[in-house]
């Protein structure tokens, strides 16, 4: 039922404001059914079972209020906020949750930010191709190759092990920034994106959706093709 879905209030509950990573996390992972089909283990993660050719989940979403203080720097807020993340994560996963989705906004202060200077404290580099391999962040950290490896910032690394180690998949909202690329909206470099990231429950980053008609135009681009996740 709904309920079961949203079971450890108040951390866990529906909100409006959340739909878009919802539905960037519905086009990746599946339809979202209030009824929740039996889940089993499966070679480590898990492996939904199937009812009239539809694949079910278990899924929530996040209810959080930024964590932050008078004169902490971006780094300090992104680690409070991802020490919360990382409390919900473990309710998720106690409860059976397999797709958890958290806020916009949910590790920056975006209302009290004026300039994309400011934003960019808070923005770091999320690397995918849409054609190739998942790569798994949080592998790399401990990798041989990760000289080689694309640079990934800490919220994403930090995301990724989260996904990880608790064997839920999720959704998250974060600021990119993307050094190599001009600015679509012909703004000042680097391109500064609203960005969320899917990550499965092996944590892998297996998509990310660049927002268009983003709300502060001051401060984030928009890409000069709307991303489309499949």
């Amino acid at each position: 039922s709904i309920a079961d879905m949203f079971a450890f209030q108040p951390h866990l509950l529906p909100s409006s404001f959340l739909l878009w990573p919802l539905l960037v996390c519905l086009v990746v992972l599946g339809p979202l059914s209030a009824e929740v089909a039996s889940v089993t283990k499966h070679r480590g993660g898990w492996k939904d079972e199937t009812s009239g050719g539809l694949h079910y989940f278990r899924g929530a979403v996040a209810q959080h209020s930024l964590v932050e203080q008078p004169g902490w720097t971006a780094a300090q807020v992104v680690k409070a906020n991802l020490d919360a993340y990382e409390e919900m994560m473990l309710k998720a996963q106690n409860i059976g949750v397999e797709v958890l989705v958290f806020p916009e906004f949910g590790l920056s202060p975006v209302g009290v930010l004026s300039t994309r200077e400011e934003a960019a404290a808070f923005a770091e580099p999320v690397p995918w191709n849409r054609t190739a391999t998942p790569v798994n962040p949080c592998a790399l950290t401990n990798s041989t190759s990760h000289a080689r490896a694309p640079l990934f910032g800490t919220a994403v690394t930090r995301l990724s092990c989260m996904a990880r180690l608790h064997r839920v998949a999720l959704v998250a909202e974060l600021f990119e920034l993307n050094p190599a690329a001009a600015p679509p909206s012909g703004s000042p470099a680097p391109a500064l994106f609203n960005t969320a990231v899917v990550i499965d429950c092996h944590g892998d980053l297996v998509a990310r959706y660049r927002k268009s008609h983003v709300f502060f135009k001051k401060i984030f681009d928009q890409p000069a093709t709307p991303d489309l996740v499949t």
